[in-house]
C-alpha cells in the first residue's frame, strides 16, 4: 500500500504556463507558481498550500502517477491509480468527482505508467 502523505508522481502543464500537479495517496494537487502561496516555504512550520485539490471517489486505489495534456492550451491531464484506472481530469474543475471527465480501466493489477 502507498502512504497517503507520499508524493508519488509530479506534473509541469508547460513551459509557459506555471503550473504544478503531484499526486498523493488519492488526491491530486495543483499550485499555480504564479500565485504567493509559497511565501510560507522555508519557514519552520511554514509550506506551499496547494490552490485547487481532486479528490477520488473512496473506493479507488492509490495514485501512482499524473500526465498533463502535450498541448498546455488544453485544461486536460490523466491520473492512473493502483488498480489500473485511468482518469481524465479538466483542471478548471476542482473539488471531488467535478473535474473527472472519463475514466476506463488501463490495465489490471496496476503498476503500469502511463
Amino acid at each position: 500500500a502507498i502512504n497517503s502523505g507520499m508524493v508519488t508522481s509530479l506534473a509541469w502543464k508547460g513551459p509557459t504556463v506555471p503550473i504544478l500537479i503531484s499526486t498523493t495517496g488519492n488526491s491530486v494537487c495543483m499550485w499555480d507558481l504564479r500565485t504567493s502561496l509559497f511565501s510560507g516555504v522555508g519557514v519552520k512550520g511554514g509550506g506551499a498550500r496547494p490552490n485547487s485539490r481532486f479528490m477520488l471517489p473512496s473506493q479507488s486505489g492509490s495514485l501512482i502517477h499524473c500526465a498533463y495534456a502535450h498541448d498546455e492550451s488544453q485544461h486536460m491531464f490523466s491520473t492512473l491509480d493502483s488498480n489500473g484506472v485511468v482518469r481524465i481530469w479538466d483542471d478548471r474543475k476542482a473539488g471531488n468527482e467535478s473535474g473527472c471527465l472519463a475514466s476506463f480501466v488501463a490495465c489490471t493489477g496496476g503498476g503500469v505508467g502511463i
